[in-house]
């Protein structure tokens, strides 16, 4: 009886350890606020486009890529956003660099204030800090400046105010122009106008979030094909599926900020590996 209780706990233990073995790893952990003066924020560590095909994924495309680091800035040692930016017409005083932290603020009335940064692309993965500071919202915005399908180059885009996050493929949703001239019509058939409203919500998604003033934050953006998958502050909150997403000519991507100011600090850009 004994040599039988000892096989059995032996078998035991034995399957716990297999268990174990076969459980995804854990990849969260904590980093502390590097914004010297700043609330100190814990954001979980997976952000690096490097480790996250962990088992579980959600809203990944079954093809997992490889990623390199394209790009990144953390705006240190000026005072101006610099050569790889291009800021909007006559908006060049809305945007500069203090302490480290990119600053924008709106100088126009009739429009937000743009920054843009060109880069041709396809899928990408891009984090970057934000906080507001007076502010009212701003969009991640990612354009085709050569797309004359849409309005002003828009292919996708991320909406962020304080209480709400909005992912929209702006290439076959809001931004078309044949779309636009649909919502400006006010004699729109009742037919087509239940026809304009689905193809927007098939368009867009929305998540309620809780941002808050004065403190650091990271919003995340991964698009992989028609998915775009948006984390804030390494917690994935929407995730949009749509046909415009997989544009695949994509030439610069940015911010436009409204109101005033809201802040930007460690853009990290990763594209997918290169097979040599």
């Amino acid at each position: 009886m004994k040599l039988i209780f000892t096989s059995l706990l032996l078998f035991v233990v034995a399957l716990a350890s297999q268990t174990r073995a076969s459980d995804p790893p854990n990849t969260e952990r904590g980093h502390a606020d590097a914004h010297s003066g700043s609330e100190s924020t814990q954001f979980p560590a997976e952000t690096s486009p490097e480790r996250d095909a962990v088992a579980g994924n959600r809203g990944s495309r079954a093809q997992q890529h490889d990623w390199d680091l394209h790009f990144e800035d953390d705006f240190s040692g000026r005072s101006e956003p610099g050569k790889n930016y291009r800021t909007g017409h006559a908006m060049q005083a809305g945007w500069t660099v203090r302490d480290s932290v990119l600053v924008g603020k709106q100088v126009r009335d009739d429009h937000g204030s743009v920054i843009r940064t060109e880069v041709n692309f396809d899928d990408i993965d891009i984090s970057f800090d934000f906080r507001f500071h007076g502010g009212k919202s701003f969009n991640f915005v990612i354009d085709d400046k050569n797309e004359k399908s849409v309005h002003a180059g828009h292919i996708c885009r991320v909406s962020v105010f304080p209480k709400r996050l909005i992912a929209g493929d702006d290439k076959t949703g809001s931004m078309n122009l044949e779309v636009r001239e649909q919502r400006k019509n006010p004699a729109l058939a009742k037919q087509s106008k239940a026809a304009l409203d689905a193809l927007l919500a098939r368009t867009r998604a929305a998540a309620d979030v809780d941002i808050q003033p004065k403190k650091w934050h990271q919003l995340r953006v991964r698009i992989e094909g028609e998915s775009m998958n948006v984390f804030l502050d390494g917690e994935m909150v929407i995730q949009l599926k749509s046909p415009g997403i997989a544009h695949p000519t994509k030439t610069q991507f940015g911010f436009t900020v409204n109101g005033s100011v809201i802040e930007f600090d460690n853009l990290r850009v990763f594209q997918p590996k290169v097979s040599k």
